[in-house]
């Protein structure tokens, strides 16, 4: 008995350690937040929005697909972007990639968010979405200490597998979505991924104009520069992806009139947004 356990106990050291992929991209995309955004979509798979074709990108490698300068439910990574092109219009006013009142497919948006969507496979045994840990760092301190995160999905356990933070268990080819336990074993988690945005001067007086709210709101973001954002995925200790993008500062704007006052409130009301969970 002894000697049987024993080898058991050896057969067992010797079993290779799963075997996992990590790959974090980095895109722009139409605002996540439930009934802003006409072609984000509600779960999966939903033909013609913006987080199906995600998930769908990921779990075909990471690909491209479709053109987000005709279409903004298409995927396609970045590597830098204009701070310009990240802004969220919290009074709801149409917006996308920083132009106010965009029309055809983009009439519907009221932002633009830099996502970071992620997947992670195992080819060889399972994890759960509890070993998955996250964090998002900037290079300019002062946004670091405000936006910077570090989550690990296990110290929440309300978080449960969804259309976004969806589990897939290829032996019985059943996608994990509608609430399951993030302790389920899977060997396929596809995330669409964490985001941030700066806020479109959320504290804008009243008569202020869209569009002098939005030179306010550039004026506000040049001032931190360029930077780096980076967002990396992590599955227990040895195992972990990243994604950079470098945000480069828009051009100095010049606030309206109807902003001067404004200026030094605006660059305080500028909000990062970012989604650890939605």
């Amino acid at each position: 008995m002894i000697r049987l356990v024993l080898a058991l106990l050896l057969a067992s050291l010797a079993m290779p350690a799963a075997t996992i992929t990590i790959n974090v991209y980095a895109a722009l995309g139409p605002s996540s937040f439930p009934g802003e955004s006409p072609s984000y979509g509600t779960t999966y798979p939903q033909s013609g929005t913006y987080a199906t074709t995600v998930q769908d990108a990921l779990q075909a490698g990471g690909a491209d697909s479709g053109d987000i300068n005709t279409d903004p439910t298409a995927f396609n990574k970045v590597t830098s972007v204009n701070a310009s092109e990240v802004l969220y219009s919290a009074n709801g006013d149409p917006l996308w990639r920083g132009t106010l009142n965009p029309t055809g497919a983009f009439s519907g948006e009221v932002g633009t968010f830099l996502y970071f969507p992620f997947s992670i496979t195992s080819t060889d045994g399972t994890f759960s979405m509890s070993d998955v840990h996250i964090t998002q760092t900037f290079s300019v301190p002062a946004l670091q200490s405000a936006y910077g995160y570090d989550l690990a999905y296990s110290s929440d356990p309300t978080i449960t597998y969804n259309f976004e933070e969806m589990g897939f268990q290829s032996g019985t080819s059943t996608y994990l979505q509608s609430g399951e336990d993030q302790s389920t074993q899977v060997d396929g988690f596809f995330n669409t991924g964490g985001y941030y945005a700066f806020a479109y001067n959320i504290s804008a007086a009243a008569g202020a104009t869209p569009a002098e709210q939005l030179a306010n709101t550039l004026a506000a973001i040049a001032a931190y520069g360029n930077y780096t954002v980076t967002t990396c995925v992590s599955v227990g200790a040895t195992d972990s992806g990243c994604a950079s993008v470098d945000v480069i500062a828009p051009a100095a704007a010049i606030p309206e009139p109807a902003s001067y006052a404004l200026f030094g409130a605006g660059l305080l009301a500028l909000a990062a947004l970012r989604r650890k969970r939605s």
